[in-house]
Protein backbone atom coordinates (compact mmCIF):
# COMPACT_ATOMS: atom_id res chain seq x y z
CA UNK A 1 0.00 0.00 0.00
CA UNK A 2 1.14 3.46 -0.91
CA UNK A 3 2.13 5.51 2.08
CA UNK A 4 3.88 8.82 2.88
CA UNK A 5 5.53 10.16 6.01
CA UNK A 6 6.14 13.82 6.60
CA UNK A 7 9.88 14.38 7.77
CA UNK A 8 9.29 17.94 8.89
CA UNK A 9 7.34 20.91 7.87
CA UNK A 10 8.14 21.38 4.18
CA UNK A 11 8.72 18.09 2.97
CA UNK A 12 6.51 14.83 2.61
CA UNK A 13 8.22 11.77 1.27
CA UNK A 14 5.72 8.86 -0.57
CA UNK A 15 6.82 5.25 -0.81
CA UNK A 16 4.97 4.34 -3.99
CA UNK A 17 4.22 0.96 -4.54
CA UNK A 18 1.78 1.05 -7.51
CA UNK A 19 -1.91 2.68 -8.88
CA UNK A 20 -1.88 6.48 -8.69
CA UNK A 21 -0.78 8.62 -5.71
CA UNK A 22 -4.08 9.82 -3.54
CA UNK A 23 -5.60 12.87 -4.60
CA UNK A 24 -5.55 14.56 -1.01
CA UNK A 25 -1.51 14.22 -1.41
CA UNK A 26 -0.72 15.14 -4.84
CA UNK A 27 -0.26 18.69 -3.26
CA UNK A 28 1.74 17.91 -0.13
CA UNK A 29 4.30 15.45 -1.71
CA UNK A 30 7.84 16.88 -2.16
CA UNK A 31 9.83 13.54 -2.35
CA UNK A 32 9.08 9.71 -4.19
CA UNK A 33 10.41 6.64 -3.39
CA UNK A 34 9.88 4.04 -5.64
CA UNK A 35 8.96 0.66 -3.77
CA UNK A 36 11.08 -2.44 -4.82
CA UNK A 37 8.13 -4.37 -5.71
CA UNK A 38 7.62 -1.95 -8.51
CA UNK A 39 8.75 -2.79 -12.00
CA UNK A 40 6.28 -0.63 -13.99
CA UNK A 41 5.01 2.98 -12.90
CA UNK A 42 1.43 3.36 -13.99
CA UNK A 43 -0.36 5.91 -16.01
CA UNK A 44 -0.91 9.04 -13.99
CA UNK A 45 0.60 7.83 -11.12
CA UNK A 46 2.19 11.27 -10.31
CA UNK A 47 0.15 13.38 -12.18
CA UNK A 48 -0.26 17.41 -11.15
CA UNK A 49 1.95 16.95 -7.85
CA UNK A 50 3.60 20.49 -8.24
CA UNK A 51 5.21 20.09 -5.02
CA UNK A 52 7.66 16.74 -6.17
CA UNK A 53 11.24 17.26 -6.44
CA UNK A 54 13.18 14.13 -6.34
CA UNK A 55 12.16 10.55 -7.53
CA UNK A 56 14.57 7.90 -6.42
CA UNK A 57 13.81 5.15 -8.60
CA UNK A 58 15.85 1.71 -8.40
CA UNK A 59 17.00 -0.35 -11.25
CA UNK A 60 14.37 -2.63 -11.29
CA UNK A 61 11.42 -0.36 -13.05
CA UNK A 62 11.41 -0.69 -16.95
CA UNK A 63 8.09 1.14 -17.71
CA UNK A 64 6.91 4.42 -17.32
CA UNK A 65 3.32 4.61 -18.51
CA UNK A 66 1.73 7.28 -19.73
CA UNK A 67 1.49 11.01 -18.33
CA UNK A 68 2.91 9.12 -14.97
CA UNK A 69 4.76 11.99 -13.97
CA UNK A 70 2.88 14.99 -16.06
CA UNK A 71 2.82 18.32 -14.62
CA UNK A 72 5.66 17.39 -11.92
CA UNK A 73 6.71 21.44 -11.71
CA UNK A 74 8.96 20.45 -9.23
CA UNK A 75 11.02 18.21 -10.64
CA UNK A 76 14.59 19.08 -12.01
CA UNK A 77 17.02 15.99 -12.64
CA UNK A 78 15.71 12.63 -12.57
CA UNK A 79 17.79 9.26 -12.32
CA UNK A 80 16.33 6.45 -14.23
CA UNK A 81 19.01 3.79 -14.09
CA UNK A 82 16.64 1.09 -15.12
CA UNK A 83 14.32 1.81 -17.17
CA UNK A 84 13.63 0.57 -20.48
CA UNK A 85 10.55 1.91 -22.13
CA UNK A 86 9.01 5.14 -21.39
CA UNK A 87 5.42 6.18 -22.80
CA UNK A 88 3.61 8.86 -24.48
CA UNK A 89 3.46 12.20 -22.42
CA UNK A 90 5.40 10.53 -19.06
CA UNK A 91 6.79 13.63 -18.33
CA UNK A 92 4.73 16.45 -20.06
CA UNK A 93 4.66 19.78 -19.10
CA UNK A 94 7.11 19.16 -16.35
CA UNK A 95 8.35 23.24 -16.67
CA UNK A 96 11.75 22.94 -14.32
CA UNK A 97 13.02 19.69 -15.50
CA UNK A 98 16.73 19.95 -16.39
CA UNK A 99 18.60 16.82 -16.71
CA UNK A 100 17.90 13.03 -17.15
CA UNK A 101 20.16 10.44 -16.31
CA UNK A 102 19.35 7.16 -17.69
CA UNK A 103 20.90 3.35 -17.99
CA UNK A 104 22.51 1.00 -20.17
CA UNK A 105 18.98 -0.92 -20.47
CA UNK A 106 17.00 1.85 -22.38
CA UNK A 107 15.20 0.64 -25.76
CA UNK A 108 12.52 3.07 -26.50
CA UNK A 109 11.32 6.38 -25.70
CA UNK A 110 7.64 7.42 -27.22
CA UNK A 111 7.41 10.81 -29.20
CA UNK A 112 5.94 13.34 -27.19
CA UNK A 113 7.13 12.05 -23.93
CA UNK A 114 8.97 15.11 -22.60
CA UNK A 115 6.56 17.41 -24.40
CA UNK A 116 6.57 21.19 -22.94
CA UNK A 117 9.74 20.45 -20.48
CA UNK A 118 11.28 23.79 -21.87
CA UNK A 119 14.34 23.75 -19.56
CA UNK A 120 15.34 20.26 -20.56
CA UNK A 121 19.05 20.52 -21.19
CA UNK A 122 21.12 17.26 -20.76
CA UNK A 123 20.48 14.03 -20.94
CA UNK A 124 22.62 10.45 -20.41
CA UNK A 125 22.08 7.59 -22.74
CA UNK A 126 23.26 4.33 -23.76
CA UNK A 127 24.04 3.21 -27.19
CA UNK A 128 22.04 0.55 -27.83
CA UNK A 129 21.54 -0.95 -31.75
CA UNK A 130 16.96 0.07 -32.52
CA UNK A 131 16.91 2.10 -29.54
CA UNK A 132 13.68 4.45 -30.61
CA UNK A 133 13.90 8.36 -28.89
CA UNK A 134 11.35 10.45 -29.76
CA UNK A 135 12.17 13.82 -30.71
CA UNK A 136 10.37 16.29 -27.86
CA UNK A 137 13.75 14.67 -25.57
CA UNK A 138 16.06 16.73 -28.11
CA UNK A 139 14.35 19.64 -28.70
CA UNK A 140 16.31 22.21 -26.08
CA UNK A 141 19.04 19.90 -25.60
CA UNK A 142 22.86 21.25 -25.20
CA UNK A 143 24.32 18.32 -24.03
CA UNK A 144 24.07 14.21 -24.15
CA UNK A 145 26.42 12.04 -22.51
CA UNK A 146 26.96 8.19 -22.88
CA UNK A 147 26.73 5.92 -19.58
CA UNK A 148 29.32 5.08 -17.63
CA UNK A 149 29.61 1.61 -18.96
CA UNK A 150 30.25 2.84 -22.74
CA UNK A 151 33.21 5.34 -21.24
CA UNK A 152 34.72 2.40 -19.23
CA UNK A 153 34.18 0.19 -22.73
CA UNK A 154 35.82 3.04 -24.71
CA UNK A 155 38.76 3.98 -22.22
CA UNK A 156 39.72 0.14 -22.42
CA UNK A 157 40.41 -0.09 -26.58
CA UNK A 158 43.69 -2.09 -27.17
CA UNK A 159 45.22 0.87 -28.68
CA UNK A 160 45.32 4.23 -27.31
CA UNK A 161 44.66 5.73 -31.17
CA UNK A 162 41.33 3.86 -30.94
CA UNK A 163 40.42 5.54 -27.73
CA UNK A 164 41.09 9.31 -28.54
CA UNK A 165 39.12 8.25 -32.26
CA UNK A 166 36.23 7.68 -30.00
CA UNK A 167 36.32 10.21 -27.72
CA UNK A 168 36.94 12.85 -30.34
CA UNK A 169 33.55 11.26 -31.81
CA UNK A 170 31.65 11.54 -28.31
CA UNK A 171 32.70 15.36 -28.04
CA UNK A 172 31.62 16.01 -31.61
CA UNK A 173 27.80 16.01 -30.43
CA UNK A 174 28.73 18.79 -28.91
CA UNK A 175 29.69 20.57 -31.21
CA UNK A 176 26.63 19.71 -33.74
CA UNK A 177 23.89 20.47 -31.08
CA UNK A 178 24.85 24.13 -29.58
CA UNK A 179 24.21 25.47 -32.50
CA UNK A 180 22.78 22.68 -34.58
CA UNK A 181 23.77 22.29 -37.84
CA UNK A 182 21.89 24.35 -40.11
CA UNK A 183 18.38 22.92 -41.56
CA UNK A 184 18.70 19.90 -39.51
CA UNK A 185 16.26 19.37 -36.31
CA UNK A 186 18.42 18.25 -33.24
CA UNK A 187 16.59 15.09 -33.41
CA UNK A 188 17.92 13.90 -36.85
CA UNK A 189 21.58 15.29 -35.47
CA UNK A 190 21.75 13.44 -32.52
CA UNK A 191 20.41 9.83 -34.27
CA UNK A 192 22.81 10.50 -36.93
CA UNK A 193 25.26 10.58 -34.21
CA UNK A 194 24.21 7.86 -32.50
CA UNK A 195 24.24 5.48 -35.23
CA UNK A 196 27.92 6.90 -36.25
CA UNK A 197 29.22 5.65 -32.69
CA UNK A 198 27.77 2.71 -32.82
CA UNK A 199 29.50 1.92 -36.41
CA UNK A 200 32.87 2.93 -35.12
CA UNK A 201 32.36 1.14 -31.53
CA UNK A 202 31.79 -1.83 -33.56
CA UNK A 203 34.58 -1.88 -35.80
CA UNK A 204 36.96 -1.32 -32.90
CA UNK A 205 35.82 -4.34 -30.59
CA UNK A 206 36.06 -6.42 -33.56
CA UNK A 207 39.78 -4.92 -34.45
CA UNK A 208 40.17 -5.74 -30.76
CA UNK A 209 39.07 -9.57 -30.52
CA UNK A 210 41.23 -10.04 -33.74
CA UNK A 211 44.26 -8.68 -31.76
CA UNK A 212 43.70 -10.34 -29.08
CA UNK A 213 43.32 -13.88 -30.14
CA UNK A 214 46.56 -13.63 -32.10
CA UNK A 215 48.27 -12.25 -29.15
CA UNK A 216 46.92 -15.93 -26.81
CA UNK A 217 48.11 -17.78 -29.68
CA UNK A 218 51.90 -16.50 -29.37
CA UNK A 219 50.94 -16.95 -25.67
CA UNK A 220 49.70 -20.48 -26.31
CA UNK A 221 53.34 -20.91 -28.45
CA UNK A 222 55.57 -19.35 -26.57
CA UNK A 223 54.60 -21.25 -23.58
CA UNK A 224 55.05 -24.27 -25.23
CA UNK A 225 57.95 -23.24 -26.78
CA UNK A 226 59.69 -22.99 -22.80
CA UNK A 227 58.57 -26.57 -22.17
CA UNK A 228 60.01 -27.67 -25.32
CA UNK A 229 63.13 -26.15 -24.10
CA UNK A 230 62.91 -27.69 -20.62
CA UNK A 231 62.77 -30.78 -21.68
CA UNK A 232 65.97 -30.96 -23.67
CA UNK A 233 67.85 -29.77 -20.24
CA UNK A 234 66.48 -32.86 -18.63
CA UNK A 235 69.30 -35.35 -17.83
CA UNK A 236 68.99 -38.52 -20.25
CA UNK A 237 67.36 -41.84 -19.37
CA UNK A 238 67.87 -44.89 -20.29
CA UNK A 239 64.52 -46.01 -21.66
CA UNK A 240 62.84 -46.83 -25.16
CA UNK A 241 62.76 -43.94 -27.72
CA UNK A 242 59.88 -42.64 -28.01
CA UNK A 243 58.62 -40.83 -31.18
CA UNK A 244 59.66 -37.08 -30.83
CA UNK A 245 55.68 -36.45 -32.51
CA UNK A 246 54.49 -37.50 -29.16
CA UNK A 247 57.01 -35.47 -26.86
CA UNK A 248 55.51 -32.34 -28.42
CA UNK A 249 52.18 -33.05 -28.13
CA UNK A 250 52.97 -34.18 -24.96
CA UNK A 251 54.41 -30.82 -24.50
CA UNK A 252 51.76 -29.07 -25.75
CA UNK A 253 48.95 -29.98 -23.19
CA UNK A 254 51.18 -30.01 -20.26
CA UNK A 255 52.67 -26.20 -20.68
CA UNK A 256 49.89 -25.00 -19.30
CA UNK A 257 48.66 -22.52 -21.89
CA UNK A 258 45.28 -23.98 -22.31
CA UNK A 259 44.66 -22.62 -18.49
CA UNK A 260 46.28 -19.28 -19.34
CA UNK A 261 43.85 -18.63 -22.23
CA UNK A 262 40.85 -19.74 -19.99
CA UNK A 263 41.39 -17.56 -17.60
CA UNK A 264 43.25 -14.81 -19.08
CA UNK A 265 41.27 -14.09 -22.42
CA UNK A 266 38.09 -13.31 -21.21
CA UNK A 267 39.55 -10.72 -19.45
CA UNK A 268 40.75 -8.96 -22.23
CA UNK A 269 37.94 -9.26 -24.19
CA UNK A 270 35.10 -6.35 -24.46
CA UNK A 271 31.96 -7.20 -23.69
Amino acid sequence: MNHAGVTNHDSVVFVYTGGRVPEHLRERITHAIIDKSVSVIDEYAFQDCPKLQSVACHKGVEIIRKCAFMSCNGLRVLNLPGVKHIETWAFKKCRRLFQVIFGEKLERIERMSFTGCRMLRHITIPLNEGMAIGGSLYLNIESVWLVEGIRKLIASLHFERWTRRMEMEMNEIHRRTVPCARGKSKTSVINEWMSSMIHLLKHFKAEHCIVVNEAMTLLELALWKAKLDESHKEPKRKRAKIDSGIIRKERRVTCGADIIIKNVLPVLQLD
